[in-house]
């Protein structure tokens, strides 16, 4: 198929290209590298099945014209704000970068021949709801900018999808970890360790519990999601268990970088505004369908760390 993937020089974004690469698929990753990098896709340069433009995704009518040209079968959207903090001080970031470039991405469909989409959401569109949530948990009402902004994208695109005959696959995230990480938990721990071991400032108390999926996992999720969910619209919970604490990933990051002591300094304040202390997923829609991690959210999180702990900057 001829796929076009926005925000594929991203984390997730970059190793969803790797994938429909290999599957045999021609792909054109759009991304405009504000926070994704060329050393991601690099390795495709050669490909002829491989090409890459860099565009801002909220330039409508330039998007707009590649689709034509193109002529995507399906849109694989990621492209979105990767600093949720900022946009809490900020919310034209979220409406700019997370939102506009969903009304874009669906007008560039609406004049072409792609007829099905593929969304990057996330678990914040279900707010504070006791866990674990199903896909049909409810009332959604996040608590934050980015939050907002996914759940008018899902929205956006349900009504599209029924106006224009689309078809889509909504993905809402976990926590994601592996390999290309650039920002979060994880990589501010092992940054401040490396410009002091001896002391750390942690949010709230460290006992803030997330499901973390592995980034390979997840992209078997959206692989078997998007092979076999049939209806119109098609949401699916990627998430995992068991949950790991704040605390529990600094201490794997400690015992792998070899320092048995430090000093911490809780906020007792959430590390920005809008952040969710806890979390978890219902995954029996997605397991159903045959979608089984091959990693737990432990063994992500410890996985994850062995591999970037000596990489950064």
């Amino acid at each position: 198929m001829k796929l076009i993937v926005t925000g594929g020089a991203g984390f997730i974004g970059s190793h969803l290209v790797d994938r429909l690469i290999t599957d045999g698929h021609d792909v054109l990753l759009l991304d405009d590298l504000s926070s994704g990098k060329l050393e991601n896709f690099q390795h495709h340069s050669e490909n002829p099945k491989f090409k890459f433009i860099k565009i801002d995704i909220t330039e409508q009518e330039a998007v707009k014209n590649i689709f034509i040209e193109f002529k995507p079968e399906c849109v694989f959207h990621l492209a979105a704000n990767a600093d949720i903090g900022k946009s809490a001080h900020d919310a034209s970031v979220d409406l700019t970068k997370t939102f506009a470039t969903t009304i874009s991405v669906l007008e560039a469909m609406k004049a072409s021949e792609a007829k099905q989409i593929i969304f990057s959401s996330s678990s914040v569109v279900y707010g504070e709801l006791p866990g674990p949530v199903t896909e049909s948990s409810g009332p959604l009402l996040p608590i934050s900018n980015y939050g907002a902004a996914k759940l008018s994208s899902e929205a956006f695109i349900s009504s599209y999808a029924d106006t224009y005959g689309f078809r889509a696959w909504i993905f809402r995230f976990a926590n994601i970890c592996g390999p290309r990480i650039s920002h979060g938990v994880f990589v501010n721990f092992l940054r401040f360790i490396k410009e002091d071991p001896t002391r750390i400032t942690v949010a709230q108390d460290g006992t803030q519990a997330k499901p973390y999926v592995y980034v390979e996992d997840l992209i078997d999720a959206i692989m078997i999601g998007w092979k076999n969910g049939k209806e119109k619209i098609n949401i699916f919970n990627a998430g995992n268990s068991p949950l790991v604490s704040v605390n529990e990933i600094l201490d794997i990051i400690l015992k792998e970088k070899g320092i048995p002591k430090i000093q911490i300094n809780y906020t007792h304040e959430p590390a920005w505004a809008g952040d969710i202390k806890t979390y978890a997923f219902d995954n029996t829609k997605l397991e159903s369908l045959g979608f089984h991690p091959k990693y737990n959210s432990l063994e992500a999180v410890t996985l994850t760390i062995q591999k970037i702990a000596d990489t950064l900057d």
